[in-house]
């Protein structure tokens, strides 16, 4: 476990020391790996799932999103004062967890590594000017308007989109999950970065 130093070392002076190289090494853009997790207790809601764009304002839960927060003011500060292009991807869940949770996230709140690194290097191309933010994660099938189906009900949407899933899921011994809390949104990252997830949950039906 991290000590609340080592959080704000390796997040916050971290962050400002790779910064400060960049320009005294005049390097012109520089790509922050952020998190969706520092949208915290914004995602939280007793009426629908939350529907969470970069417009949605972070509601830190812990001193991990606190750091992320401020190291993504620092890039924004730099931009501005400095002319350093900075984009900061909010990345989604990709690390190594059990095949159920990989499938149910790839719905709406988790991203194939592949896909995240493939972010990366769309940023580092993009002629996107001073400091900009984008949701990277895989591209789920639903829409606003079922938000409020998503978090009452959520099976019903998912055969609505996919039919044959709560066969495919018997067959593996897994569940439907019976209620869905957000949905990350990369329609922004799709338009500026050109980004295109390929490993999304269809993917993984196949």
């Amino acid at each position: 476990k991290f000590s609340s130093e080592e959080f704000i070392d390796t997040n916050i002076k971290g962050t400002l020391n790779l910064l400060e190289a960049c320009l005294e090494h005049g390097i012109q853009r520089f790509i922050y790996t952020s998190t969706t997790s520092l949208y915290g207790q914004a995602m939280v809601s007793s009426e629908k799932a939350v529907w969470v764009t970069e417009d949605l304002s972070p509601k830190p839960r812990d001193l991990y999103d606190v750091t992320k927060i401020a190291s993504e003011d620092l890039c924004r500060v730099m931009s501005a004062n400095y002319g350093l292009r900075c984009i900061s991807l909010r990345v989604s869940r990709f690390f190594p967890e059990p095949e159920y949770l990989v499938a149910i996230y790839r719905l709406y709140r988790g991203v194939d590594v592949r896909d995240a690194a493939a972010a990366h290097i769309l940023a580092l191309k993009a002629e996107i000017p001073g400091f900009d933010i984008f949701n990277i994660s895989a591209r789920s099938p639903f829409t606003e308007d079922e938000t409020q189906e998503l978090l009452h009900n959520a099976p019903k949407v998912l055969l609505r989109h996919f039919p044959t899933v709560d066969r495919l899921f018997s067959q593996k011994g897994w569940k439907l999950p019976q209620s869905i809390d957000r949905v990350y949104v990369i329609e922004k990252a799709e338009k500026h970065l050109h980004y295109r997830p390929r490993f999304n949950f269809e993917t993984l039906l196949k």
